[in-house]
């Protein structure tokens, strides 16, 4: 995977599974990274127009592209805290 292309070929395919849950029927996409044709993804979500969607960040440039009002964050940086000992 081209490491430069990585954001937009996941915000792509992660747009297009937001659809299938959305869409009735999904009306099938061929973009530059991700292909699928026309289906209906059944059971639909029970939260419209799909759940909440949450994406794992460890640097600032994935908190501003997964940051819209629908998506939710979860930091994942390793910090070593004053007073913390290793386990194990």
């Amino acid at each position: 995977m081209p490491v430069e292309k990585k954001r937009e070929m996941w915000r792509e395919g992660v747009e297009q599974c937001l659809n299938m849950l959305a869409m009735d029927p999904y009306p099938g996409f061929k973009g530059e990274y991700f292909e699928m044709p026309c289906r209906n993804i059944v059971p639909k979500p029970v939260q419209r127009p799909h759940p909440p969607v949450w994406v794992a960040c460890s640097n600032r440039e994935t908190i501003k592209t997964g940051g819209t009002a629908r998506d939710r964050r979860a930091d994942l940086r390793f910090r070593r805290y004053r007073g913390s000992k290793a386990v194990g």
